[in-house]
C-alpha cells in the first residue's frame, strides 16, 4: 500500500472517546466507554450520557488504544498489532501519554509495528530515558 505524507494533524471527537492523527500518517485511537477494554467494558452504553448530563464529564481510570495508518484519502489502512490483537486496554493516562509519544514520534507504521513486535518485555511505548531523565 502505498502510503503519502500527511501535512497536516487533526484532533477528532468520537463517541466514547477521542483519536490523534500526526504528520507521520499514524492515527492513535483512545476510548474509554461502555465495550471498551476499560473500566466501563460491561456498563451500559447510556452511563456517559448520564455523567456527562448529571456530573459535566465522562471519566475512566484507564482506557483503550488502538494505532492506524491513513492511505492518501486519510481513510484507515493498516492497524498495528498489538500481542494478540489491533486494540490493547486498560491503560492508565501515564501508559497513554507514552504510547503517544511513541506514535507521534515513530518514522512511519513499519518502523512502529517493529518496535511493538520486537518489544523486550520494558515497554515498547517507553520514552527514550534521556527524555525522562
Amino acid at each position: 500500500m502505498l502510503i503519502l505524507e500527511v501535512s497536516m494533524s487533526l484532533f477528532s471527537s468520537v463517541p466514547g472517546g477521542f483519536q490523534l492523527t500526526f504528520a507521520n500518517g499514524l492515527t492513535i485511537s483512545v476510548m474509554f466507554h461502555s465495550g471498551n477494554y476499560c473500566e466501563h467494558r460491561y456498563s451500559p452504553w447510556s452511563i456517559a450520557m448520564d455523567n456527562i448530563q448529571n456530573k459535566g464529564a465522562h471519566k475512566s481510570k484507564d482506557a483503550e488504544i488502538a494505532i492506524w495508518e491513513n492511505d492518501s484519502e486519510g481513510k484507515q489502512g493498516r492497524w498495528i498489532n498489538i500481542g494478540y490483537d489491533q486494540v490493547s486496554g486498560y491503560h492508565s493516562t501515564d501508559d497513554i501519554a507514552f504510547i503517544i509519544f511513541a506514535v507521534q514520534s515513530a518514522k512511519n507504521f513499519d518502523e512502529l509495528q517493529s518496535r511493538v513486535e520486537h518489544d523486550d518485555g520494558s515497554g515498547w511505548f517507553t520514552p527514550p530515558t534521556a527524555l525522562i531523565g
